[in-house]
């Protein structure tokens, strides 16, 4: 299901003096405090690749990590299936196995971990270079790239909800797969994920990722060094963002005041 585009009075638009509002999908969740800090972490050249040329990248449902991304509890399929086949519905079990790959090939991704501070378990877990970057950024911020990409509507940004999968526990079947993609396996309930999710129509051959174009001044509230950065390593950092019209974007290294003790 494709959520619709609403026009409410406003001002924005160039002929009717209309403003084109993003609507929310009725299954995201948000905290209440919008100015929560948020961070994606990544190696040096995916910063300067997103520096450059102001895109964000959005991973294609079925291709992330977790293979078990945007997938079901077997138990709650198994329970689906037994009752649509005492209902007398046996081939709508196979028309829904081909709807849920379906919908894990047109779904995208963007995570983001919410805390007040860069953490060292995210920097682990997510990079891999000597000089690896923490984009800070914030619910609100987030919010605003949604509403502003609107050529990539429908995108939303939601909280992730962990949950038993191995467990059998169940999660609302909701028909366009979007309450898969913000559920997932408890194992993974310290990243404190929140995403922004884009998806597309029903078409084949959906693309391996998406693009989106963003405000850089809009998305990042500041840029952090991974531990055991360098000064030159932040000099060449604060250059690549004032090359870019970001001279304003603080730039930090993490833990940069801490000295061994003896």
């Amino acid at each position: 299901m494709l959520v619709p585009r609403r026009l409410t009075p406003g001002v924005g638009a160039k002929d009717n003096n209309m403003k084109i509002n993003r609507d929310r999908h009725p299954k995201a969740k948000l905290p209440i405090d919008a100015n929560i800090p948020v961070w994606r972490y990544m190696d040096k050249w995916k910063f300067e690749d997103l520096v450059r040329k102001k895109e964000l990248y959005l991973c294609r449902g079925d291709l992330l990590q977790d293979k078990f991304e945007g997938t079901y509890a077997l138990a709650q399929l198994a329970e689906m299936n037994q009752w649509l086949t005492e209902k007398g519905y046996e081939k709508q079990i196979e028309i829904e196995k081909q709807h849920r790959k379906v919908n894990r090939q047109r779904f995208y991704i963007s995570s983001w971990c919410m805390s007040q501070y860069d953490l060292d378990l995210m920097w682990k877990a997510y990079t891999s270079d000597v000089l690896a970057i923490a984009v800070k950024s914030s619910i609100s911020r987030l919010e605003s790239v949604c509403d502003c990409a609107i050529e990539h509507w429908p995108l939303d940004i939601s909280t992730v909800d962990y949950f038993g999968h191995a467990e059998g526990y169940m999660i609302d079947y909701f028909g366009d797969g979007f309450d898969a993609f913000v559920n997932k396996d408890y194992h993974f309930e310290l990243d404190r994920e929140i995403r922004l999710l884009h998806w597309r129509s029903y078409k084949p051959a959906q693309p391996k990722a998406v693009l989106l174009p963003v405000n850089l001044s809009t998305l990042i509230e500041g840029v952090v060094l991974a531990p055991g950065s360098t000064t030159a390593d932040a000099e060449e950092i604060r250059r690549l963002l004032d090359d870019y019209g970001l001279s304003n974007t603080p730039v930090d290294s993490s833990r940069n005041d801490r000295e061994v003790m003896e």
